[in-house]
């Protein structure tokens, strides 16, 4: 910055009368003299150049006679405050053009500055000081070194600041750089009016959009953790975001040891904010533990970035899935679902045979046992064969038969295990389920309302997928085919009353005019496992149709992967606490993790969470499916560091603490847009006006008022009365005037 001085002069003279004293005298000898002239009765042409040469000498005479001079003065050069906002805010996006992209308001700001020609024609006019200001106003010696890191905007307080520092001094004006958000101290408005009093204008120059920020955040990630080789993976990412309306943005699944990029989905923002969830496939081609990341590459503009992705671990398998078929009699529902079964290729290991089936005929012929080799006579019993089989599929199995034995050992599988269970209803036996059958307990619906239909129907019923099971994933087709385009079912059982964790996958209407659908497919999670219920014994009429051979196959393994990939092979023998995430800000939730060993299964766990010099706080873990992971929530933290500590229950090997910080949530970014209204007011009341930046690098120099100087001290003055340029003027003009008098004959 230059602080310079400017140097004025003025024409002044030391005739005793007042300037009105000075224009009567001079007017009246200037009529004499002009009268004398028009008395002569000479030509008009030859009286005006007569009276001009007389009149101009007489003017000379005055000069020299009044002392006439040029004085000079040093004068000081009125103020301009330019004040820069640097708090945190001024880190968003400098506006909403594309011309702004990849900007933020600082540097809109810096660059302006950053004008040499700019800065140096104001500091011509003016004695220009800058300042920034955030918590405090303080001088600025280098726009350079400005960082938006203020925590807090007082920039009524800072306009106040100035005001009473610039008593008794002349301020031309005083230009705010700043996006206008004030979140602490006075308003704009009250400055405003401060400065209107003492005839400041404030010209403001806008910095940022009138939309919000950008910001994406992974909020949630739905998926399996577990696997099998050759399974198509499906994740659910919510996205929530803020950005324009009609921009794209990428979701992308990577492999977190390699980065290799998995699954990719483009999502168009078509309202702000908007959640949306955001369906990503891909094929455990490898069998292992994968670490797996879900990212959103930040846009534009976009500030925080550390809710951009979120963390999952997969395990896929590389074994046959191993199948336990029952049935009573050999319907065609059986048939076509054991050569299914019986011929379903994987990949690696299980490349042969994707499915280790087990199928039992509990009223067919015992040497049928013998001769094929996946059958067996009776359902196998023993605890290690029963810990073989990933699921269970009952079609149309006779219940009496199993006995309660049986189902008490398949409960422990589904509710400890993660066990499927497959139940097909079917006309033999039509799902009589006696009172109190661990049967009752897993299937997802009130065994005491299903009605089996007298026979099969005449009319056709379409099947078609609900809302439900689309937004879970659940039995995708191929793109282009719809679910009521596959051949229908004519045996149905309605099922009355659902359980309050039933969800309905695939219906169908009863008639034309009926308005509510029938259940087909109804599934719900028990305990570590899942329950599949099939109100229908032909799903095999899905095997014909010209366009529809395959979805049989399609619909059953579909089935079979999903139901298997819920069984618990990788049981921890070691506790872990996590919490996913280490940073989060003030109010969110903070979701806790513990995973105990297969030998502790408690009703629920409690864990300290402290910070040093405080007391700790407990906060309660609860059983999910999974009976040896427990989930809980604190909220509520104020900021600091914080350890999270398991206590109960005690255990020989405890899990490690775990760290994370709690920060509070900066009021700069909570509106993010910028108060170009409140800028413009403060502007209008104080004389001033608002400016974009673009305006301000255009027009600002001659907008801005002039200013009042300030003499410092009166320089020699140049007198001129006694100069010999005027004596030789006023010899010029009279000599003038008598030559033309000869000449004419007037002399």
């Amino acid at each position: 910055m230059i602080f310079a001085v400017d140097i004025s002069w003025e024409l002044q003279h030391a005739w005793p009368l007042p300037a009105w004293g000075l224009a009567v005298l001079f007017l009246s000898l200037a009529a004499w003299t002009t009268w004398l002239l028009v008395a002569q009765q000479i030509a008009w042409r030859k009286t005006v150049v007569l009276s001009t040469l007389r009149l101009a000498a007489l003017a000379g005479l005055f000069l020299m006679l009044g002392g006439w001079r040029l004085s000079f003065f040093e004068t000081d050069l009125p103020d301009l405050l330019m004040l820069v906002d640097d708090s945190a805010s001024m880190q968003l996006p400098a506006g909403d053009s594309a011309s702004d992209v990849g900007i933020n308001r600082l540097a809109r700001a810096q660059r302006l500055l950053a004008e040499p020609d700019w800065v140096q024609a104001l500091e011509q006019r003016y004695r220009l000081k800058m300042y920034a200001v955030s918590e405090q106003i303080r001088p600025l010696g280098s726009v350079a070194e400005l960082q938006a890191d203020g925590q807090s905007s007082r920039l009524g307080d800072g306009l106040l600041q100035l005001t009473n520092a610039q008593r008794g001094r002349s301020t031309a004006a005083i230009v705010l750089m700043s996006d206008g958000i004030v979140t602490d101290g006075a308003s704009l408005r009250v400055a405003a009016d401060r400065l209107a009093a003492q005839n400041i204008p404030l010209w403001t120059v806008g910095l940022g959009g009138e939309q919000p920020p950008p910001e994406l955040a992974i909020d949630e990630v739905v998926a399996d953790d577990r696997a099998f080789l050759g399974d198509e993976v499906q994740v659910r990412v919510l996205l929530r975001g803020t950005a324009p309306a009609g921009s794209e943005v990428a979701v992308e699944l990577r492999d977190r040891d390699s980065d290799a990029l998995l699954a990719r989905q483009q999502v168009r923002m078509e309202s702000s904010p908007t959640r949306t969830v955001v369906p990503l496939t891909f094929t455990a081609d490898r069998p292992g533990i994968w670490n797996l990341q879900v990212v959103v590459p930040p846009i534009d503009g976009e500030i925080f970035t550390d809710n951009n992705r979120k963390p999952m671990r997969l395990v896929v398998r590389d074994e046959p899935i191993g199948v336990l078929l029952i049935a009573q009699q050999p319907s065609y529902e059986f048939r076509f679902l054991k050569h299914l079964l019986e011929r379903a290729q994987g990949q690696g290991n299980a490349a042969e045979n994707l499915i280790r089936l087990t199928s039992v005929l509990q009223d067919g012929d015992p040497r049928y046992a013998e001769q094929d080799r996946s059958a067996a006579a009776l359902p196998p019993v023993k605890p290690d064969e029963l810990e073989a089989l990933d699921v269970v599929i009952l079609c149309d199995a006779d219940v009496d038969q199993l006995g309660e034995l049986m189902f008490g050992q398949i409960d422990e599988l589904v509710r400890s295990r993660g066990t499927g269970l497959v139940v097909v209803a079917g006309p033999e036996n039509r799902l009589a389920i006696p009172n109190g059958s661990a049967l009752a307990d897993l299937i997802p619906v009130d065994p005491r309302g299903l009605q089996a239909p007298a026979g099969p129907q005449s009319r056709p019923l379409v099947v078609e997928r609900t809302r439900l099971g689309q937004a879970a994933g659940d039995l995708p087709l191929p793109a282009g085919i719809q679910w009521s385009q596959l051949p229908p079912l004519y045996w149905l059982m309605r099922a009355a009353e659902l359980k309050p964790a039933a969800q309905v996958i695939l219906a169908t209407g009863d008639s034309p005019q009926q308005t509510a659908s029938l259940p087909v497919v109804v599934t719900q999670v028990v305990g570590a496992g899942q329950v599949w219920l099939q109100l229908s014994d032909e799903s095999f009429r899905w095997l014909s149709g010209s366009s529809a051979h395959n979805f049989h196959e399609r619909y059953w393994l579909q089935v079979v992967r999903k139901l298997a990939r819920r069984k618990r092979t990788d049981v921890s023998e070691s506790a872990r606490l996590q919490v996913s995430g280490s940073r989060f800000t003030e109010g969110q939730p903070l979701p806790i993790e513990l995973t105990l060993p297969k030998s502790e299964s408690p009703r629920q766990a409690r864990v300290a969470i402290g910070r040093d010099g405080d007391s700790p706080r407990l906060e309660t873990l609860y059983p999910t499916s999974d009976p040896q992971l427990l989930r809980g929530t604190a909220s509520d933290l104020p900021p600091g560091d914080y350890w999270i500590r398991l206590i109960d229950p005690v255990l020989a090997q405890p899990p490690d603490p775990v760290a994370v910080r709690i920060e509070s949530p900066s009021s700069e970014f909570l509106e993010g847009h910028a108060a170009l209204i409140a800028m413009d007011e403060a502007s209008r009341i104080s004389g001033g006006k608002l400016l974009t930046a673009e305006q301000a690098a255009e027009s600002l120099l001659a907008e801005l008022p002039a200013g009042r100087t300030i003499r410092l001290r009166e320089l020699p003055s140049r007198p001129i009365w006694n100069h010999w340029a005027a004596a030789a003027l006023v010899v010029a003009l009279l000599s003038g005037e008598w030559i033309l008098r000869r000449r004419w004959g007037l002399a």
